[in-house]
C-alpha cells in the first residue's frame, strides 16, 4: 500500500501493489517469512500457510538501493564496467544482488545495481548496523550513489525518522557529499608512509623536492581535489587544502591503518587500495578517491569558445531528437538534445546563448559521456 501524509496527519491514498516490491526483504526481515518461497507455492495451488493473527512483527529493518547514478548531476544515471564489487558480509545483514565484477553496466535498462538491508532490535540499532553496511561496501568502475546514502543516512531527519518527500530538493549537494580534510589527509599520510604496502617516490623525496612543494589531486565523487603538501622532518607537514591549512604527523601504525596527529586532535584510518580506487574509512563513513583519467580528462577538456561552450553529452545513451539546426540562434537552457538512457529521456540544453556552429549527432545515434553534441559560436558569427 502506498500513501502520503501530510502534516495534519492526514493520509492519501496513492495505489495499491499486488506484486513483490523492491523493498519486500524489509517485511521478510521484520517478519521472518520468505514471501518469495510463498508467492511461488500459491502458484502451484498450495494454501496460504498462515492467517493474518499468525503473523508476528520483530525489530527494525532498513534497505538502501545501490544505484549507478551521479548524485551531484540530478542523480543522472550511469553506465561501465564493474571493477570492484564487494558488499560486506556482518550480522543481520543481507544483500540482494544483481551484478558481480566484471559486468557491464548498460545504458538500456533501470540503474538498480543491488540492495543492502540491516536489521535491529529498533530502529537506532537498524541503522547503525546499515552505517557500517555502507561504510565497508566496496563498489568501483561506475559512479554510484554510495557517497550519497552514506551522507543522507546521518540526516537529522533520518535519524528521528521524519523524512519528507521534499527533503533530498533541500539538500546541498556538494557540500554534503564533499568529502573532509581528515579524509585527504589520511590518504597522503597512507602513500607516504607506506601504509598500503608501496611508497611513493615522488613523496618520499619529502623537503629535497625541488619547490619544497608538492600537490596531490584526487577524484571523489566525480569532482577534482587537491590536497598541497610540504614534507618536513621526522613525519611532520605543512598542509593545504583550499582555504584550509594545518600542520600535522602522519604515520602508519600497522599495514592500512594511518594516525594524523595536529592541531590538538588525533584519529586514525583504515586505507585499502583496491582496482583503481582508495578507499578511506574514518568511524562509519568511507571514502572513494581515484587517480585522475587522463583519457576522460583529455575528452571532457577540449577548446572551449570565447562567448560559449560546446553541447556535450551528460551520460552515456541513444540520441532520440535533435531539435537545432546548423546557423540557429539558440538561447541559454534552451533544450536542444534529447538523449534516452536507462528508460528515461534526458534534456541537454544550450549552456549559453549563441550560434549552433555545428551538429555533430544525428537521431538514433549511440554517444557516450563527454562527447560533443553540438558545437555552439558566439553570436558575432565568428568562426569558433
Amino acid at each position: 500500500m502506498e500513501f502520503l501524509v501530510d502534516s495534519q496527519g492526514r493520509f492519501y491514498f496513492l495505489e495499491m501493489n499486488t506484486r513483490l516490491q523492491v523493498e519486500h526483504g524489509v517485511t521478510e526481515m521484520v517478519t521472518g517469512l520468505d514471501l518469495v518461497a510463498m508467492q511461488l507455492a500459491i502458484a502451484t495451488g498450495e494454501p496460504l500457510p498462515l492467517h493474518q493473527e499468525d503473523l508476528r512483527i520483530q525489530g527494525h529493518a532498513i534497505e538502501c538501493r545501490i544505484y549507478a547514478e551521479d548524485p551531484l548531476r540530478g542523480f543522472l544515471p550511469r553506465s561501465g564496467r564493474i571493477h570492484v564489487f564487494r558488499p560486506p558480509q556482518g550480522e543481520n545483514i543481507r544483500h540482494d544482488v544483481g551484478i558481480y565484477e566484471g559486468v557491464e553496466v548498460s545504458p538500456y535498462y533501470d540503474p538498480l545495481l543491488a540492495k543492502v538491508l540491516a536489521w535491529g532490535s529498533d530502529r537506532q540499532q537498524a541503522l547503525m548496523r546499515m552505517a557500517w553496511a555502507l561504510s565497508h561496501y566496496r563498489l568501483d568502475g561506475v559512479q554510484s550513489n554510495l557517497a550519497f546514502l552514506q551522507a543522507v543516512l546521518r540526516h537529522p531527519a533520518v535519524q528521528t525518522g521524519s523524512v519528507t518527500v521534499d527533503m533530498v530538493e533541500g539538500l546541498d549537494m556538494a557540500t554534503l557529499l564533499a568529502p573532509p580534510a581528515e579524509a585527504l589527509l589520511a590518504l597522503l599520510a597512507a602513500l607516504a608512509t607506506g601504509a598500503l604496502g608501496f611508497h611513493d617516490p615522488w613523496l618520499a623525496l619529502g623537503p629535497w623536492r625541488v619547490g619544497g612543494r608538492m600537490h596531490l589531486v584526487m577524484e571523489h565523487a566525480g569532482e577534482e581535489l587537491t590536497l598541497e603538501a610540504q614534507r618536513e622532518w621526522e613525519g611532520w607537514w605543512t598542509l593545504a587544502l583550499g582555504e584550509h591549512k594545518l600542520r600535522a604527523r602522519l604515520s602508519s601504525p600497522r599495514p592500512g591503518q594511518v594516525m594524523v596527529e595536529g592541531e590538538g586532535s588525533t584519529y586514525t584510518a583504515q586505507v585499502e587500495a583496491l582496482g583503481r580506487g582508495l578507499w578511506v574509512t574514518i568511524g562509519d563513513r568511507s571514502f572513494l578517491f581515484r587517480w585522475p583519467d587522463p583519457a576522460r580528462r583529455a575528452a571532457t577538456a577540449g577548446p572551449k569558445h570565447r562567448l560559449g561552450h560546446d553541447l556535450r553529452a551528460p551520460l552515456n545513451g541513444t540520441v532520440i531528437r535533435v531539435m537545432a539546426r546548423e546557423g540557429d540562434v539558440v538561447q541559454a537552457h534552451q533544450v536542444l538534445v534529447i538523449i534516452e538512457a536507462m528508460k528515461m529521456e534526458h534534456n541537454v540544453e544550450a549552456p549559453v546563448s549563441g550560434r549552433v556552429w555545428r551538429v555533430r549527432c544525428r537521431e538514433g545515434q549511440q554517444v557516450e559521456e563527454g562527447q560533443v553534441l553540438i558545437e555552439l559560436a558566439p553570436l558575432g558569427g565568428e568562426e569558433p
